[in-house]
């Protein structure tokens, strides 16, 4: 794909993904994530998938907020 593209920027993430104990959230496809990338902290919930399965089409309602770098080192200590 790089090859095909050719260079671009390069970002360093880090990530993390929540779910609960009994992994119910994966197993409905909903996907808690905080990221951090550059000064960007944001906190990502996407829900389950919308369409036909295999469709080779992905569609499902995120919903993104910004957080301070504050507020990102409480969510990951809780």
């Amino acid at each position: 794909v790089r090859d095909a593209l050719g260079a671009g920027p390069v970002f360093e993430q880090e990530n993390h993904f929540f779910d609960r104990p009994d992994g119910s959230l994966a197993a409905a496809r909903i996907a808690v994530r905080l990221r951090s990338e550059d000064e960007r902290r944001t906190l990502t919930v996407k829900g389950e998938p919308l369409g036909r399965p295999g469709s080779g089409w992905s569609r499902r309602i995120e919903l993104e907020t910004a957080l301070t770098q504050a507020e990102f080192e409480a969510a990951l200590a809780e």
